[in-house]
């Protein structure tokens, strides 16, 4: 194993290998083989002394002395610079990721060492911050998830019972408390079923994700669209795709996001004329899934926290009722387990919410 040292001993080392190198080429590789063939030794000292000296001290001698001096000083300083960049990729290197590399046990310099343990000791506080964060985050959410569940039972009696009351004869302002009854437990409903999605996206460690044909998974969301939409409200549902291919997906966890977006899109239509949008499209890399409304455009501050789970906007999008992040959220989890993107865009003008599934196989025109 190489002796380590710090930086000052690095640049002692080389000089002292520059001035060694030096002196060797000179004697070895100059005076021994130029005596050799210049001097006669069988004179007396003195003449061999004379003819020494002219050898030395001629101009040839001190070019070649420049030359080698210049070769030596070229070669150790590139050695010099390339020992420290080698050790300062190790440690960029090992700074990037949150899991210790062997290669940094090949560090000889000091400096570099004491970096890359403290580089170690912060990486390590990091992954423990992100463990307890992560272990916090999953108790909320498993808590807020069992009350959802619970709440579910006491909300399904109120529904029930408000739905019989409308059976009953009541005067108009109690069939209007009735509807009201009716249509905050149908949302109410609708939100602790969002957040029991959201919730199994985390909860779950694997993804089951299996290759579709592109084509089948059309007609999928096709028949999702006429199931949901129907004749509600006007819509358009069109295909771009002209390749054929496959895309690795959980097809649950996908429609269930499809459907999020599509109601999502239908609520925040134009009042006055309600009318979404869903395209199917692709470019090199993914299959796009968009879904567009003539409704109000997103706020800066919405295509900034769009993917925080009860985020919540307190401007014209949220006039009518409030929302509580929970369906974004869960789109947004969907799409990262598929290796995707989630795009939000204002257009046309309206709202375009986009979902990138990535390819996978593609297999011709």
């Amino acid at each position: 194993m190489e002796r380590r040292l710090d930086f000052e001993g690095l640049v002692k080392k080389t000089k002292r290998t520059i001035i060694r190198q030096f002196c060797l080429s000179v004697v070895i590789a100059y005076i021994i083989p130029i005596s050799a063939i210049s001097v006669d030794f069988t004179k007396d000292s003195q003449q061999i002394g004379h003819e020494l000296f002219k050898v030395i001290f001629n101009v040839f001698s001190w070019l070649y002395i420049c030359i080698s001096l210049l070769i030596i000083l070229t070669f150790n300083i590139r050695r010099f610079f390339k020992t420290i960049k080698n050790e300062m990729n190790i440690v960029y290197h090992q700074s990037i990721w949150l899991s210790s590399n062997n290669s940094s046990s090949s560090l000889t310099l000091h400096e570099f060492i004491e970096t890359n343990k403290r580089i170690e000791l912060m990486q390590q506080k990091i992954k423990n911050m992100i463990e307890i964060e992560k272990h916090q985050k999953e108790d909320v959410l498993f808590r807020v998830s069992a009350m959802a569940h619970d709440l579910k039972t006491p909300l399904t009696v109120i529904k029930g019972n408000s739905e019989l009351l409308q059976l009953v004869e009541l005067s108009e302002v109690d069939q209007q408390c009735v509807k009201d009854i009716e249509k905050a437990s149908s949302q109410l409903e609708n939100y602790f079923n969002q957040l029991i999605n959201y919730s199994k996206t985390l909860y779950d460690e694997e993804v089951v994700l299996n290759k579709f044909n592109v084509k089948n998974l059309e007609k999928i969301i096709q028949q999702e669209c006429i199931y949901l939409i129907g004749e509600k409200i006007d819509y358009e549902y069109t295909s771009y795709i002209t390749t054929d291919f496959k895309v690795n997906i959980d097809l649950d966890l996908l429609i269930r996001s499809v459907t999020n977006i599509i109601n999502n899109a239908i609520f925040y239509a134009d009042d006055s004329g309600k009318f979404v949008k869903i395209t199917l499209s692709e470019d090199s890399r993914y299959l796009i899934i968009g879904i567009w409304n003539n409704g109000s455009e997103f706020s800066d501050d919405v295509l900034s926290n769009f993917g925080k789970l009860f985020y919540r906007e307190d401007i014209s999008r949220t006039s009518q009722m409030q929302h509580f992040g929970i369906g974004l959220a869960f789109v947004k989890q969907v799409m990262d387990r598929h290796s995707g993107e989630l795009i939000l865009k204002n257009t046309n003008p309206g709202a375009l919410v986009e979902m990138l599934i990535p390819k996978t196989i593609t297999l011709g025109k």
